[in-house]
């Protein structure tokens, strides 16, 4: 399982909108000390330097912002499973423990091999693949029969590949 969940987030973020402004005042008006500064619009802030004249406006302002973020499958979640089996007659009894710390709710698939022995000595290897899926942060217990076919013997059934994919976070 190669995919990658995506989560989307609306979050308000506050970003600063920085505008200068530059005033041309007629030399008379400089002169004049009855003359005042000029005024900021309404909902500006002014910053003036040590001569109090006026460097420039800012205003703040709103923005929403969404952010799309990707987790890739494999780096985020890693998966390990432990299993036991045993043969009752022409069926593989495969009982296991799917455990994955890095993530609270998860799901995935694992595949199994299982190889038997016919009365010839040969031996077969069959793959079987079988969904997974967690709700919560616990080990996950499974509990599989597959079937292996009459006059064989199990010889041996070990896991191949498991695949994990995070859906929720693991608890902190």
């Amino acid at each position: 399982m190669s995919s990658s969940h995506v989560r989307l987030r609306k979050q308000r973020v506050r970003i600063p909108l920085i505008a200068a402004v530059a005033f041309v005042i007629p030399l008379s008006s400089v002169l004049a000390q009855s003359t005042p500064t000029p005024k900021a619009p309404a909902g500006m802030t002014v910053e003036k330097d040590d001569k109090n004249k006026v460097t420039k406006y800012t205003k703040e302002t709103s923005l929403d912002v969404t952010v799309k973020t990707e987790f890739p499958p494999s780096a985020a979640c890693t998966a390990t499973m432990d299993i036991s089996f045993y043969q009752r007659n022409t069926i593989a009894a495969v009982e296991g423990t799917i455990d994955n710390p890095t993530c609270g709710a998860s799901s995935g698939e694992y595949e199994l091999s299982v190889s038997t022995r016919n009365d010839n000595g040969d031996i077969t290897a069959q793959e079987f693949t079988t969904p997974w899926q967690r709700t919560d942060a616990k080990p996950l217990k499974v509990k599989t029969d597959y079937p292996i076919g009459s006059n064989v013997d199990l010889s041996r059934v070990r896991v191949r590949h498991i695949t994990c994919t995070c859906t929720a976070a693991a608890p902190q």
